[in-house]
């Protein structure tokens, strides 16, 4: 086969699969431009900078750093996710180009009867240990969605900080193979160096796997955690209503048993043209029943939200915050109760956040709202903020210490509404310093 022809193979398999690797991170990640033209242009350019550095032979950790280094930042002007998500994303595809390449020579080494060095050394074998690792990949590429689903995927990129020491191994895996020792491709001896380098590559791959999946059962018992702790506000906030109910039906037994000398009251005070005091009677009653309908609020039909907002509220009470609150949940919403509560639940803690820094003596105030419209769920909410906001990219600049979780916060909300087919949309309105942030959900009628 001349080297032509295979130049112009292996042109046409790395771009199939950047084409195919886009089109994959296009549905897991944000996108800043149109997808089919940034697919198009990016793959060529990731195409031509990989033929550039494989035909000219350039040493080969050093081509992988530098092909690592390109796809950062292309993917980093390409899509609007957190950097922790892009790297984490390169770390992915540098291990499976360095592993699979590796073994393919080594596979090679033994089939040819020939070192890995001999092979190497001619530029055709070169290249074409390059096509084969390629056909690999795209193999593993299609196959990819049935080891690690889409959703299964984004739950992982939403929960990096808790799977800071797996990511750690598999960045430390990477940099072992980039900085092991090529000075076995000189060996002419296939058994001292060959069947220790398949071996250590096999290991390797295996161990990355295992991390794999470790990360997919970590965050489905992280999720069977949260699900769990949901139960229990669940069932806290039921016996907290049973209580409360038990306690007003006795209020208001005793109201009815008292109710006719009440009336008895009034009336003879009335006869006696004594108002004042009637009027004082009929206050007493109307400030007894607002404390029962105040203390007994619903907030919302679903009862996980209608807990997160109830504590909302009584933060807001205690730190003298206008609250407002009205959120119908439909039950055809294409939401879990925990995708629900994070939405709710990180709104609630950002509107909150934000209020209490605001001075004492400024309106200080929260809106949540959510009707249906249009087969769309709406979910609406306003809070008012001390004016200090930084907007960068379309992206809330947080000043909170913690940023990283911070942002996490904020992009856990935009990937569950994402997930289901939704948008997620913010305003600011500076004058008025007011902050406002809108949810739009198709509705599942399955």
């Amino acid at each position: 086969m001349s080297e032509q022809l295979i130049q112009l193979i292996l042109f046409i398999l790395i771009y199939i699969y950047n084409v195919c690797q886009l089109n994959y991170f296009n549905k897991l990640l944000t996108t800043r431009f149109s997808s089919r033209m940034m697919i198009i242009f990016l793959s060529l350019f990731l195409t031509l900078v990989s033929m550039f550095l494989i035909t000219y032979k350039i040493f080969i950790p050093l081509t992988y750093f530098i092909l690592s280094i390109v796809l950062y930042f292309s993917l980093r002007l390409c899509f609007t996710d957190l950097k922790s998500v892009i790297f984490i994303i390169c770390i992915n595809i540098v291990f499976q180009l360095v592993l699979t390449r590796d073994i393919v020579i080594g596979v090679s080494s033994l089939i040819t009867n020939q070192s890995m060095y001999t092979l190497v050394q001619d530029k055709g074998n070169y290249m074409l240990s390059f096509c084969v690792s390629r056909i690999i990949v795209l193999f593993i590429l299609f196959n990819f969605n049935k080891l690690l689903p889409l959703d299964v995927a984004k739950k992982i990129l939403m929960n990096i900080p808790i799977l800071k020491f797996t990511i750690l191994v598999k960045g430390t895996l990477v940099i072992l193979m980039l900085n092991s020792n090529y000075i076995d491709f000189y060996s002419a001896n296939i058994k001292t160096a060959t069947i220790p380098l398949l071996m250590n590559r096999v290991i390797i791959g295996l161990c990355y796997y295992f991390l794999l999946f470790t990360q997919i059962q970590q965050i489905k018992f992280k999720e069977v955690e949260l699900n769990n702790k949901l139960i229990s506000l669940q069932l806290e906030h039921q016996e907290e209503l049973y209580k409360k109910r038990d306690h007003y039906a006795e209020i208001l037994r005793m109201y009815n048993h008292d109710f006719k000398s009440v009336l008895t009251n009034i009336s003879y005070f009335l006869d006696q043209g004594d108002i004042p005091k009637a009027q004082e009677i009929l206050k007493t009653i109307d400030s007894d029943i607002k404390v029962i309908v105040t203390e007994n609020q619903c907030y919302s039909n679903r009862l996980i939200v209608d807990v997160i907002l109830n504590s909302l509220s009584e933060r807001c009470k205690q730190a003298n915050i206008e609250f407002n609150a009205e959120c119908s949940i439909p039950d055809h919403l294409s939401l879990s109760d925990l995708s629900l509560s994070r939405i709710f639940g990180n709104l609630a803690n950002n509107a909150y956040e934000a209020c209490i820094r605001q001075d004492e003596q400024e309106m200080r105030k929260i809106i949540f709202k959510s009707y249906i419209k249009d087969d769309f769920f709406i979910l609406y909410t306003q809070n008012s903020f001390n004016g200090e906001i930084i907007i960068e990219q379309n992206k809330i600049r947080t000043t909170k210490r913690n940023k990283k979780q911070h942002g996490v916060g904020i992009e856990s909300i935009k990937n569950i509404v994402e997930s289901a087919n939704g948008i997620a949309l913010f305003d600011v309105n500076e004058e008025k310093n007011m902050f406002r942030f809108y949810i739009k959900i198709p509705l599942s009628h399955e």
